[in-house]
């Protein structure tokens, strides 16, 4: 039976927005910049947990330069554009809590 089958489970809803809460809080407080919901897979089974891969946009980060290479590039050169980070939430379907967060597996 589904999430949606039974009034003692949370909907789709309520789960994204807990996993949407969640998300800064697993990323030690830092707030997270152009958060996009990705992907909501529904718990499979009795048990099972909703899946909810959410992307935020992470600076990116430049490799290490001498000083002289970085002032000259600093003038002409602009910062790496930031990367969209996945990540998936788990939500308990019955309590509606957040259960972990994991790297997405790319493809």
């Amino acid at each position: 039976m589904s999430a949606a089958e039974n009034p003692g489970f949370v909907a789709v809803e309520q789960a994204v927005q807990v996993a949407l809460k969640a998300l800064p809080t697993y990323l030690g407080g830092t707030p997270a910049v152009g958060v996009r919901v990705e992907e909501v897979i529904p718990p499979a089974a009795e048990g099972a947990p909703f899946r909810i891969t959410l992307s935020y946009l992470e600076p990116g980060v430049p490799e290490p330069r001498h000083p002289v290479q970085q002032a000259f590039e600093g003038i002409w050169m602009k910062p790496p554009p930031p990367e969209r980070v996945l990540r998936v939430i788990e939500v308990d379907p019955v309590t509606g809590r957040a259960l972990s967060m994991r790297k997405h597996e790319r493809a």
